[in-house]
């Protein structure tokens, strides 16, 4: 009884320090939802969502840490803030950092533009994702390919 109770606090009082320390506590729903109670983190299987402010992550399978705002995530990731969507097979987001590394099948898509690579890193405070290995860029009816590209999603162009 007293481990269970010893247990419950320190739940609470990591639940109270994670969230107090980050501006936007996450929303996050999965159709499978455990608590690992000994590391603080969220493990989700099937339909994840995870939501920090403005910034949306959807997956197969994750794993959330409460107590560095670190989110792994596979299978069919996308990752939306306000008007920016990238896709591909794995992100990881470090809130810390305020980045989120994209690997496997990335894609960026918007009107006249289609940027596809095996990596993409993007910033969510500076709005720039560096795009690595393999980058094709499919712009106005033109292709053209390199190994990595940086692209400014506020001004809406390759850098």
């Amino acid at each position: 009884m007293k481990k269970n109770i010893f247990l419950l606090l320190t739940f609470l009082i990591i639940l109270t320090v994670s969230t107090s320390c980050f501006a936007a506590k996450p929303k996050i729903t999965a159709d499978n939802t455990y608590f690992d109670i000994n590391n603080a983190a969220y493990i989700l299987t099937g339909n994840v969502y995870i939501e920090t402010g403005d910034r949306i992550i959807t997956a197969d399978k994750a794993k959330v840490s409460m107590l560095s705002m670190e989110v792994w995530a596979d299978g069919s990731i996308k990752l939306t803030q306000n008007d920016v969507t990238l896709t591909g097979d794995s992100v990881y987001a470090n809130n810390a950092e305020k980045s989120a590394t994209i690997s496997g099948n990335v894609c960026l898509e918007r009107s006249n533009l289609k940027i596809t690579a095996e990596t993409a890193i993007y910033n969510w405070q500076t709005k720039i994702a560096v795009f690595k290995n393999n980058v094709v860029v499919e712009k106005d009816g033109a292709s053209s390919s390199s190994n990595e590209l940086n692209y400014n999603f506020t001004t809406n162009s390759i850098l």
